[in-house]
């Protein structure tokens, strides 16, 4: 007995069994730990009906997933993307709807959830985080810092939040049709912490995580805060996320735990969100979504071991030395992030580990029942195994390693699955190409050949949402028509339509490749000659006036040559939309009648409205086709006989209707552009060409990465495309010219600058802001075992007066997908004028200090009896590329000059193509 109570056990304890102990230890190490989620949702720009359905879903899956915490991506409700919309009082009450619905739902029992969402505050509108839980507001946040720069607007839209931090919380006067549903007539407003009941969080919003100051320093050291939830909408750009990345860990490594959701997908406009929701603490990833994904709800859930916080916190010897005394005002919520132990525990006590229950609810009253949320036809991915939910009772998620990807496959990845929200939102039946052989042109039908491979790929596994969606386009059940592809190639063959449009000037090598890649790739390919059709302009102008317009290799002079290059161009694009309107009802094989007459019965009364727009009337695609191999296009009563009045509107009006069209899916080809970012910044482009068009997946690209991702998308272990290897070895030519004595026409000759170059000169121009003069020094140092002095100064002259002489066509650019920095996009990321003057100070400053530089290597070289042959680096330092002697001259007075012409570069390759 004594023995017995040496060990400090009586008689009443020993009859304690002893797994209760262990289970008591397992309590212990579960109050330290946190089950929370991050999302991807791919939200649709005032789609609130789709949206509401989303974010729904997102909850429905953390919870499924035993999670606590769910933080939502940036105005999640409307969509980021709403732009001046958000100007308008309807784009506030139809988000604040999509709330009150989501709040008369059970979903947000016994989660605490943080959801983005516009509000008013005192006249203002906010872009806010509303933080929700057992159906009732907690606190609406105020975003403090307002993402204004390159593709942003936010202040055109929202007041930023400007309080001090630690300033008191403030009335919010909840919307009435929130306070129908749950009672709740105000809601705190600001700053907080939200304390539960074993943690404290807070909340970032996008931009200000990227600012200099960020809030989550001063809420992590000063308001002991353990976790920062931070709600985005962040653009993908070429190797943004390692960026990211490196933003978490240093937010962390200090001890902490950030949690960061995005949205994904194309909403509307030229950026495509690239996901990648995480989880980091410590600095380290313990949950990773995808930067590309179909999926239209990806949900990524963790147990964290906040020990493991407080641990590396009360490790640092400096934190109590910069600890500052701020009074964050806090909110108490009645929840611990705890996760429930699974069913396989149910044996244990009621009340051990686990939160509020659902139940006790103090916004949900008596006698009420329980509501469902509908998101119906919403496909999400995140819910773990049912061993995963076993484990994550008692163990921290472990470590994930983030794996960045390549240039190549990004380029790959991003405009691909751009394309996909672009074609299944639009209600088109697909797209048409010109398709040259070139380098740009063969990367826009690779990439729609990538896109098409990803979707299949989500057919395979089971993605039900993207199956719908596909069906819908194609007019096909999968489980039903014949004709339903079997795989990437035949979707590519339905979906796709290339056409290379021959001139009298095109080679046999570039219709070859041409061919080669549709047929490797699958496309619906035709091969057509435009001679009579710019022959048509040329006869027009010649029967008038007199004029034979000649290219220079003819006698003519250069303006008649650029003429004549323009019209083929031009051509081409009047073409490519004509065919992309026709081209359904070509390989409708006989039903474009059928499909006019049940598009028809769709319509009020069954009859068309008058003046209705043109388009084909049905994308049902010919099921015995394969391949890529060149067919000859049908006439056109192919589809409707030409004699008929349908076909032509002369019945009341009775032309077919997008509209119809596009509710079943079948219709019109979106026209994809070519164009590719330098080409954009050069100016080297025919304003209304194949640069024209309904969409461009490469006007944000370089030349140099498009020929990288050829190169790629070759290889057999990537999508084995061998044509694309020839493809890349041509010299980039536009074939628009006759040869002069067996000279190619190539592109970097005519632009008197290589790709390469224009690399250079994009990117210091936007990225380091460098007009001429700060360009020249830039290089003068980059180039200085490349070029001389001079000839460095002719070529940034050179491109400065093809980029001021270009610049008003890209006020007409077709919409492009934004992938690199320096995209010279002037809708919204590059505001610059489209008229300029001819920088006449700005070349003058340049010439002298050449001139300065040249003599002083004189000197030198005279004084060492050397010869000239190059220019020592020791005048080009890093520091300065100037060196004394040139900075001196720089403070010299500049006399008024006119405009700067170099007899050496002249206006060579200023062509307007």
């Amino acid at each position: 007995m004594t023995a017995l109570g040496a060990t400090g056990l009586g008689p009443s304890q020993s009859c304690v069994p002893a797994p209760s102990r262990r289970w008591q230890y397992e309590q212990d190490v579960q109050e330290t730990l946190a089950r929370v989620s991050v999302c991807n949702l791919n939200q649709w720009a005032l789609d609130f009906e789709g949206n509401f359905r989303r974010v729904a879903k997102s909850i429905e899956v953390a919870k499924a997933a035993g999670s606590k915490l769910r933080v939502g991506s940036e105005l999640e409700m409307p969509g980021y993307g709403c732009e001046d919309h958000f100007l308008e009082t309807d784009t506030l009450t139809h988000s604040w709807e999509c709330l009150a619905e989501l709040l008369a739902s059970d979903l947000t029992d016994g989660i605490l959830c943080d959801i983005g969402i516009p509000a008013v505050h005192k006249s203002l509108t906010y872009n806010c985080r509303v933080w929700i839980l057992n159906r009732r507001i907690l606190l609406v946040r105020p975003k403090t810092v307002m993402a204004d720069d390159l593709n942003y607007r936010e202040s055109r839209y929202f007041a930023r939040w400007n309080r001090p931090a630690g300033a008191p919380l403030e009335e919010f006067r909840v919307p009435l049709c929130v306070s129908k549903v749950t009672g709740q007539t105000t809601a705190p407003f600001g700053v907080a912490i939200l304390e539960c009941l074993n943690t404290s969080v807070a909340s970032e919003s996008c931009e200000e995580l990227w600012s200099p100051i960020p809030p989550h320093g001063s809420l992590f050291l000063d308001g002991g805060v353990e976790i920062i939830c931070n709600g985005n909408g962040s653009h993908y750009e070429m190797q943004k996320l390692a960026r990211r990345y490196q933003l978490l860990r240093q937010s962390t490594s200090h001890g902490g735990v950030y949690m960061y959701s995005n949205q994904i997908g194309c909403d509307g406009g030229r950026l495509y969100f690239d996901g990648s929701a995480m989880i980091c603490v410590n600095g380290e990833f313990v949950g990773l979504g995808k930067q590309f994904s179909l999926d239209e709800v990806e949900v990524v859930t963790s147990t964290l071991d906040l020990a493991e916080v407080r641990s590396r916190r009360a490790a640092s010897a400096t934190r109590a030395q910069q600890q500052r005394p701020i009074p964050y005002p806090t909110v108490q919520v009645p929840l611990s992030l705890s996760p429930a132990p699974p069913p396989l525990f149910s044996r244990l006590p009621s009340d051990f580990g686990r939160g509020v229950e659902a139940s006790s609810c103090p916004g949900k009253r008596e006698g009420e029942e329980r509501g469902a949320a509908d998101v119906s036809g919403v496909e999400a991915t995140g819910l773990p195994s049912p061993l995963e939910v076993q484990f994550a009772w008692t163990t921290a998620s472990p470590v994930v390693v983030p794996k960045l990807l390549s240039r190549e496959e990004e380029v790959a990845w991003g405009p691909a699955c751009w394309m996909w929200d672009y074609l299944r939102r639009s209600g088109a039946g697909g797209f048409f190409l010109p398709l040259s052989g070139g380098a740009d042109s063969s990367a826009v039908a690779t990439v729609v050949a990538f896109m098409c491979r990803i979707v299949m790929a989500s057919v395979d596994q089971g993605n039900a949402a993207v199956l719908a969606e596909l069906e819908r386009i194609l007019g096909k059940r999968k489980d039903r028509d014949a004709g339903f592809p079997a795989d990437a190639k035949e979707l590519c063959h339905q979906l796709l339509h290339t056409c290379y449009m021959a001139t009298t000037h095109s080679s046999d090598q570039t219709r070859h490749l041409a061919g080669q890649l549709a047929s490797q790739i699958g496309s619906y390919h035709l091969a057509l000659t435009i001679d009579s059709i710019t022959t048509a302009f040329t006869s027009v102008l010649s029967s008038e006036t007199g004029l034979v317009p000649r290219f220079a290799a003819q006698g003519g002079s250069m303006t008649e040559d650029l003429a004549l290059q323009n019209i083929q161009a031009r051509s081409r694009m009047v073409l490519a939309y004509f065919m992309a309107q026709l081209l359904p009802l070509v390989r409708g094989e006989g039903q474009g009648e059928d499909a006019y007459r049940r598009d028809m019965a769709l319509l009020p009364g069954g009859s068309q409205p008058a003046g209705a727009e043109a388009t084909p009337a049905s994308n049902s695609m010919d099921d015995g086709d394969s391949g890529g191999a060149t067919r000859r296009a049908r006439p056109f009563g192919a589809g409707a006989s030409a004699g008929d009045p349908s076909a032509d509107g002369a019945r009341g009006g009775g032309r077919d209707t997008a509209r119809a069209a596009a509710r079943r899916g079948r219709g019109y080809l979106l026209v994809l552009g070519t164009a590719n970012v330098d080409e954009g910044l050069r100016g080297y482009f025919t304003k209304y060409d194949a640069s024209s068009a309904d969409l461009n997946p490469i006007g944000s690209i370089s030349k140099i990465d498009l020929k990288r991702f050829l190169r790629w998308a070759a290889q057999p272990e990537n999508l084995g495309i061998p044509a694309l290897l020839e493809v890349v070895d041509m010299p980039p030519t536009a074939e628009l010219r006759p040869l002069d004595q067996g000279k190619q026409q190539t592109d970097e000759e005519e632009m008197g600058m290589t790709y390469e170059e224009l690399g250079w000169f994009g990117r210091l121009r936007k990225v380091s802001r460098c007009g001429p003069f700060s360009m020249l020094k830039r290089l003068l140092d980059a180039w200085r075992d490349r070029y001389s002095p001079s000839v460095i100064n002719q070529k940034v002259q050179h491109f400065f007066r093809q980029y001021a002489r270009n610049r008003h066509k890209m006020c007409t650019i077709t919409p492009a997908l934004h992938v690199e920095s320096y995209n010279p996009d002037d809708n919204r990321f590059d505001l610059r004028p489209f008229l300029y003057p001819n920088f006449a100070r700005q070349f003058m400053s340049m010439d002298r200090l050449v001139l300065s530089i040249e003599r002083a290597a004189q000197e030198q070289a005279f004084a060492t009896r050397a010869p000239r042959t190059s220019f020592p680096s020791s005048f080009f330092p890093r520091s300065s590329p100037m060196g004394t002697e040139a900075a001196a001259s720089l403070s010299c007075s500049t006399a008024s000059a006119g405009p700067f012409y170099n007899a050496e570069m002249g206006f060579a390759g200023t062509t307007n193509k």
